[in-house]
């Protein structure tokens, strides 16, 4: 009986063993070829090495907290993004309350039907979110991370997810009415979780998102760098606010893969304004504005289209350069607005001199007006 014990327990260590191994491996030629082709930047992801687009697609307006996406335009969007070589994805349960991945996983399965070999699961990244499911709902315990993943994993229409992220995790305890909770749940229970799941085959790495990046790397801290795959912030490099530098020293030396959204300080440069329920101080919204009238005023161009996109091309090529960002995060409501952002890449080509330099000559010194003027202040 001893023996035959011993043969149970091997093999199953084995049966795990060879579950992590056969984890989905990205080949990912196609779609990387296609974009290679059109000038798209390519950047390894950290310590998983995964070769991502310096440019991705995050899905957080496609839980129509900026108005209603079609079904047609969504898939548009998508097909866009894989035929010009972006092939990092990124949504979560909370962006409208599971509505982001429903509608993803439709589109993902829907293109892949259609055939052509760079639509398929092995050609793209596919990164979600645990912890955070609405306005209020929060919950980083260990037995509801395994239920959210599979719960998303069904809402995506796959059997594997790249990358996870624990979202938003300085909510954690923070609303009365949930379960309590503190950063050090995050380390001792949500990640130990993750790291079970990745065991199993379910997911190929994990990390952390939220704003304050002292969080991050005060719960990163505590948890161990080294077993961590990537973090995911918002709104900290963008052309007001760059601290997300400190925090890069850090980040290469423990092989960090890095996602940043938020180029627009969610939609405060933007030539529209930001939504209602933006909470930014006032003196911020006021300089914000001022920074987009003053880059409309010095772009270069007479016509409405430039004038109004002006800010955006500039938040975002800014961004771009950062070559220690792997890639950001582009949430478009359009096709046509993420093929401008991908524009603005490919027409760099005619007066870049570097591979991480997007910005023209004039752009730089619009920059330094703005944080050496405007934005002095805030």
């Amino acid at each position: 009986f001893f023996y035959i014990h011993v043969f149970l327990q091997l093999e199953s260590l084995a049966a795990i063993h060879e579950q992590m191994r056969q984890f989905p491996t990205h080949k990912i030629s196609k779609i990387i070829e296609r974009g290679q082709n059109l000038g798209i930047p390519y950047r390894r992801f950290g310590k998983k090495g995964w070769n991502v687009s310096g440019i991705g697609l995050g899905c957080a307006p496609w839980g129509d907290v900026y108005g209603t996406i079609s079904h047609a335009e969504r898939l548009k969007i998508l097909q866009s993004a894989f035929d010009h070589g972006i092939n990092i994805v990124d949504t979560s349960p909370y962006y409208g309350e599971t509505k982001s991945e429903s509608y993803l996983g439709a589109c993902l399965s829907e293109l892949a039907n259609s055939g052509p070999q760079h639509y398929q699961r092995d050609q793209y990244i596919l990164c979600t979110k645990v912890g955070r499911y609405a306005h209020g709902k929060h919950d980083y315990s260990a037995q509801r991370i395994e239920a959210s993943i599979q719960e998303s994993l069904q809402r995506l229409q796959t059997d594997y997810i790249d990358c996870i992220f624990v979202h938003d995790l300085e909510f954690v305890g923070y609303y009365p009415d949930n379960l309590k909770g503190s950063l050090e749940q995050i380390w001792s229970e949500t990640l130990p979780a993750l790291q079970e799941q990745q065991e199993k085959g379910v997911i190929g790495g994990y990390g952390l998102s939220g704003r304050p990046l002292i969080c991050l790397d005060y719960v990163a801290r505590q948890y161990g760098y080294d077993k961590l795959a990537a973090i995911l912030t918002y709104n900290n490099y963008n052309l007001t606010d760059e601290r997300l530098n400190l925090f890069m020293p850090r980040l290469q030396r423990h092989d960090i893969g890095v996602l940043q959204g938020g180029v627009t300080l969610m939609g405060l440069l933007t030539a529209q304004g930001p939504q209602q329920w933006n909470t930014a101080p006032p003196l911020i919204k006021q300089k914000c504005h001022e920074a987009v009238q003053y880059v409309q005023e010095h772009c270069g161009s007479n016509t409405k289209q430039d004038k109004k996109d002006a800010i955006l091309r500039l938040s975002f090529l800014h961004a771009l350069s950062n070559a220690n960002i792997h890639s950001i995060l582009v949430g478009s409501t359009s096709h046509q607005q993420l093929e401008s952002n991908i524009k603005w890449v490919l027409d760099s080509k005619e007066y870049r001199i570097y591979d991480d330099d997007y910005l023209t000559v004039d752009d730089k010194q619009i920059i330094r007006d703005l944080q050496y003027g405007i934005f002095a202040d805030i």
